[in-house]
């Protein structure tokens, strides 16, 4: 994981993945360690609110990389997260979605959904839509009243 701060309108970005939100037998600890940080990115998001800062979690996609590559054919990998190897070839991916989203934070074009996840892929015209309309939209919440 990275956090990423540069220029003089600050942007961070740091990977994230479905892990925060939901539950994933074997991968307690993993779980928690997302959810705290997709807590964290929108807390900073917050205090940094005014400074010129923005804060984003990012999900890259499901990108073919050595981790990946283990995850879905190595023993330990089969062992950790047994569902994941079949049809792991269906979902992998190239980093170019990761890539734009990247350029497209650093260019401004997600200033309005600093603190939210923001993933490969989407757009973020219709996303900073969405999230006017649901303020708690793409943001960690509990339900206290369910």
């Amino acid at each position: 994981m990275a956090l990423i701060v540069t220029g003089p309108h600050d942007t961070a970005a740091r990977p994230d993945d479905v892990a925060a939100a939901q539950v994933v037998r074997t991968v307690a600890a993993f779980g928690v360690a997302k959810a705290g940080i997709l807590r964290l990115t929108e807390s900073l998001a917050c205090e940094l609110a005014g400074t010129g800062a923005r804060v984003f979690a990012m999900h890259p996609g499901f990108v073919r990389t050595p981790m990946t590559e283990g995850l879905a054919r190595g023993d330990q990998g089969r062992a950790w997260l047994p569902d994941f190897g079949p049809g792991a070839q269906q979902r992998w991916g190239d980093a170019r979605a990761a890539a734009d989203l990247v350029e497209a934070i650093a260019g401004g074009a997600a200033d309005d959904l600093a603190g939210r996840l923001l993933r490969a892929g989407d757009d973020l015209r219709a996303l900073a839509v969405r999230c006017r309309a649901d303020p708690d939209y793409r943001r960690l919440r509990l339900n206290w009243a369910g």
